[in-house]
């Protein structure tokens, strides 16, 4: 897993190119991987409590494994594939031996990025906290699918954190942006790729209230992976969300219960700063390193 991480991250494997048609066919694939993963499921489930925390964690891992490997299967590509009339002519033909083309990967140093993309996520949960989350709350609904879900992922407070914090950075980084974005950079347009790809990690929620902070993050650590080209600080980006989601954000819901204009305002307008000065921050660090 580790070997495989490093090649995704540093490029010796590349994603197949993806238009608007095969990010539809990837994510009816996903649909299809998930209901697979139910049916793989379902023996288990008579073994194991379905609200037991072994079912919830042996659930997860095999349909997101299915997942992963459905995408390495079928969209992804070696740099410098070794087909078989290569090794037919090695072994039996005269030519002369050809030297392969060595792919020049450039890499960032990451860590100069980290501080940058703490203070840009940081900066837009003050933002979101402080604004459009008390306007969508107060005009859309929570459905009862919505809440029965999180009262079941929080009735394992480990396996939420676990599941939320790591889990999905990890797996929905190397869904959305290594692969859906990265596909769709080979076809369109920067602009039309990043905003394709948020607009269905937002969908992939299934809500509103969740789909729209998703849709904007996902502008954010679209942009960052367009710069960078580097999965490991999209899944910095996506981790530093959802900890301060999980632990600040639950902070500021239980002294902000109700909006307290001056305050929120405050946060907000703080937020907005931190986006501004960390985004400077990062454009002039890809100048220098590109």
């Amino acid at each position: 897993m580790v070997k495989l991480f490093q090649d995704l991250e540093y490029g010796h494997y590349q994603v197949k190119p993806l238009s608007f048609k095969g990010v539809l066919g990837l994510l009816l694939k996903l649909l299809l991987v998930e209901i697979f993963a139910m049916f793989v499921m379902m023996p288990l489930a008579i073994l194991i409590n379905e609200g037991s925390l072994m079912y919830l964690v042996l659930s997860e891992l095999i349909a997101k494994g299915l997942v992963l490997w459905m995408l390495i299967r079928f969209y992804r590509e070696e740099v410098n594939p070794l087909v078989l009339a290569e090794l037919m002519e090695d072994a039996f033909g005269d030519s002369a031996e050809v030297p392969s083309e060595e792919v020049e990967v450039k890499i960032l140093p990451r860590k100069v990025f980290a501080w940058g993309i703490v203070l840009i996520i940081v900066g837009f949960r003050l933002f979101y906290d402080n604004s459009l989350a008390y306007v969508l709350t107060d005009n859309i609904p929570v459905s009862e699918d919505l809440v029965e879900a999180l009262d079941e992922l929080f009735a394992w407070p480990v396996y939420a954190i676990f599941s939320v914090v790591f889990i999905a950075p990890f797996y929905e980084e190397i869904l959305f942006r290594k692969f859906m974005l990265g596909g769709l950079l080979k076809r369109i347009r920067p602009f039309w790729a990043i905003v394709i790809s948020a607009v269905f990690f937002g969908f992939i929620h299934l809500n509103w209230l969740q789909g729209i902070n998703a849709f904007l993050l996902g502008l954010i650590i679209g942009w960052i992976y367009y710069g960078t080209k580097s999965l490991s600080l999209c899944i910095f980006a996506h981790f530093i969300n959802n900890f301060y989601a999980m632990s600040f954000g639950l902070i500021q819901e239980g002294f902000l219960a109700e909006p307290l204009v001056w305050a929120n305002a405050i946060l907000c307008a703080f937020g907005g700063v931190l986006i501004v000065v960390s985004k400077e921050r990062i454009e002039k660090l890809l100048v220098e390193f590109q």
